[in-house]
């Protein structure tokens, strides 16, 4: 909305952009995790709701742990959490014969993309009308 302002969760090169580089707009505020007052007040909101708004929680043993990474790094489209049962299965005599996790390499936090975030940050016309769109999503 005109004159609003946003807030922005996670590492993303927006992130990156608004701690790195100079002059940014102050409509935009970035953080690593949203802070631990933001954490809890949204922790409430889940709890007051009717019905009450839970996470699905998954208990898998620790030589789950590598498929485990290969769905967080898929997007995880469960939306489950994964909670490791380290005193259930974890010993001296536990092995994982899983196969190492699939990981992607990471995407979006080039040099490129943190400079475009810059650029719209500061107000350049040519990378907002770049960068707009239906989708949200860089065109060309």
């Amino acid at each position: 909305a005109k004159g609003g302002k946003l807030h922005l969760i996670g590492i993303t090169p927006t992130y990156l952009a608004k701690t790195s580089m100079p002059c940014t707009t102050s409509r935009v505020s970035v953080s690593k995790i949203g802070g631990i007052r933001n954490t809890e007040e949204v922790l409430r909101i889940c709890d007051e709701a009717e019905p009450k708004i839970l996470p699905k929680v998954v208990i898998k043993p620790v030589t789950e742990l590598n498929n485990i990474f290969t769905i967080l790094d898929s997007g995880n489209a469960t939306g489950e959490r994964f909670v490791l049962d380290i005193k259930g299965t974890l010993s001296m005599n536990a092995t994982c014969d899983a196969p190492k996790p699939t990981i992607q390499p990471a995407v979006g936090n080039t040099a490129k993309c943190v400079f475009h975030e810059w650029a719209k940050l500061m107000g350049c016309l040519c990378c907002q009308k770049l960068w707009s769109g239906a989708s949200g999503k860089a065109r060309g």
